[in-house]
């Protein structure tokens, strides 16, 4: 089965944080990327502390890893690595998880990529 949704995922960690402009940048730079805006698939939401590790921001990454478990998933977009995990440990998991799964993971700052072209 092709790989071809693409998670955009968008966080932020206090309701005072508005997170749509965050959504529409990372969705740009997907675009920018050249993803279609078909397949993306939003996951994320406000509140959810990556410092903190709250229930929320758990519940959001086990999530993410059922998706990427159970569908056709490309790619993880995100616009700042920040985002997506503050914990060193976390991050760790989530890398592992996504390598596990050839899964790349696109970051536009600091600008990365998880995975090259030609799948290493």
């Amino acid at each position: 089965m092709k790989k071809n949704k693409i998670i955009i995922w968008c966080r932020c960690s206090t309701d005072s944080q508005e997170i749509n402009s965050q959504i529409y940048e990372t969705e740009r730079y997907a675009i920018e990327l050249g993803f279609n805006k078909k397949d993306f698939i939003y996951l994320g939401s406000v509140g959810a502390s990556a410092v903190k590790l709250n229930d929320l921001y758990l519940a959001d990454i086990d999530k993410l890893f059922n998706l990427i478990e159970t569908n056709t998933i490309k790619a993880v977009v995100v616009f700042h690595l920040n985002r997506l995990a503050r914990n060193d440990a976390f991050a760790m998991k989530i890398k592992n998880h996504l390598i596990e799964h050839s899964v790349n993971l696109y970051v536009r700052e600091p600008h990365l990529r998880l995975i090259n072209d030609n799948g290493e």
